[in-house]
């Protein structure tokens, strides 16, 4: 690119004293000089478009680590809502997804559609239940309108090979989910003196808060 500017300049020069001061140059030499000065200009202008410009060197900052879970268990979220004094209160459901998550475990919560109407006067979807009891959003499931959540958790906790933290029976699908029987499966839980036990498989009953 120097080459192109020492000819721009002088070219330019030249064009420009032929311009200002008559006679500096021969007649035909300005025109001459006038081109010269475009064409040097013209390549400037090229050399700087076509110019491999050298990349960005950015700094390294420090990786984001995808923060570990520990293993999944399947809460029915519309059977424990009942499990202090048989009243729907969402925050039993978070007493107890407080506990599992204490003991390294990563709840993923069902509820009947109409969780919301049992807690409050509108509906609520995994959006708004959520926040409510610290989980992401895709640890909380909500069965559509018309359809009860028992198969759809059953199927997830068969799928996925998880426990169920429930004290429903499931008598309605235990043909179509063998899970509901196997030694091992089922949680069982509750609330006395509003204080929250657990019964984990192969444990003694273990009061947990």
């Amino acid at each position: 690119m120097p080459v192109f500017i020492l000819i721009f300049l002088a070219s330019f020069a030249a064009w420009a004293l032929a311009v200002l001061r008559p006679g500096f140059l021969p007649p035909d030499a300005a025109p001459l000089a006038q081109a010269a000065a475009l064409l040097a200009l013209a390549g400037m202008v090229l050399m700087l478009l076509i110019r491999p410009r050298p990349p960005i060197r950015r700094k390294a900052g420090p990786r984001r680590q995808t923060p570990r879970r520990g293993p999944q268990v399947v809460v029915d979220g519309s059977n424990v809502l009942f499990w202090n004094d048989n009243q729907p209160n969402l925050s039993t459901v978070n007493t107890v997804v407080a506990h599992l998550r204490a003991a390294g475990m990563e709840p993923l919560v069902w509820f009947d559609a109409n969780v919301g109407y049992r807690v409050g006067a509108r509906w609520l979807g995994p959006d708004e239940l959520a926040p409510k009891l610290g989980l992401p959003r895709d640890q909380v499931r909500v069965a559509r309108k018309g359809a009860p959540a028992d198969p759809l958790l059953l199927a997830d906790a068969t799928s996925r090979g998880l426990p169920v933290v429930s004290n429903d029976r499931y008598r309605d699908w235990t043909a179509e989910f063998p899970i509901v029987a196997e030694p091992g499966r089922m949680i069982r839980g509750g609330m006395r003196g509003g204080a929250l036990w657990l019964e984990f498989p192969g444990r003694a009953r273990r009061k947990a808060a």
